[in-house]
């Protein structure tokens, strides 16, 4: 026959001082360890939202560096209270009504220049407040929309053009590591991407002589 021995509970000999002592102890310990937890999930959460951000942006600024190489025109505007770029592109596809658009066979005018459909395309870059409240970064073509980029209420698209020839694009967004709305567009600045692209298909109006 097995038989068990109990100690007695250790708070028994403890004095109701000590006792006191040891519940206020470990009740700083469990707020530190819960305060340090809740610290870690929110530097997560602001970790993954700052990664998902720079892919983003490095989206948009592939995108938008592609037309911008093949424009034949750049303009800028707005749209819903922000900057919304404009780029006229040749028409290089041909529709083909149920399939996939093929590519176009280009025509060689008597300038020997090379055009491409009777029209060019425009693609637009704009942010675009959806009806559920949140907004989403545009691409549309033709005025067909694809959303390249979701969620960017703090991105901001600016394009700049710089002359005829060039146009610099930035994007920036607010980081999310700081508590204060104030403090997040402190930090924009740090986060800002940009690219400055050649536009091939424009020509200066006016030739610049050759100095021999």
């Amino acid at each position: 026959m097995i038989s068990l021995r109990l100690n007695k509970a250790p708070l028994a000999g403890m004095t109701l001082p000590e006792i006191t002592m040891s519940t206020a102890v470990v009740a700083v310990m469990m707020a530190a360890l819960l305060v340090g937890i809740s610290t870690l999930s929110r530097s997560f959460a602001a970790s993954k939202e700052h990664v998902k951000s720079q892919l983003e942006q490095a989206r948009v600024i592939d995108y938008a560096s592609r037309d911008l190489r093949r424009a034949l025109n750049v303009t800028v505007d707005s749209y819903q209270g922000a900057a919304r770029l404009n780029i006229e592109i040749p028409d290089f596809y041909e529709p083909v009504v149920g399939g996939t658009p093929k590519p176009r066979q280009p025509v060689i005018q008597s300038s020997s220049s090379v055009s491409y459909g009777t029209a060019p395309v425009v693609v637009q870059y704009y942010k675009k407040t959806q009806t559920d409240g949140h907004t989403d970064l545009i691409r549309a073509v033709g005025g067909v929309e694809t959303v390249i980029a979701t969620e960017v209420e703090d991105f901001q698209l600016t394009p700049t053009p710089e002359s005829r020839q060039a146009v610099t694009l930035s994007v920036s967004f607010k980081s999310r590591f700081q508590a204060l709305k104030s403090a997040q567009e402190s930090t924009r600045a740090g986060t800002t991407a940009f690219t400055t692209v050649m536009l091939r298909n424009k020509r200066p109006s006016t030739p610049t002589p050759v100095t021999p």
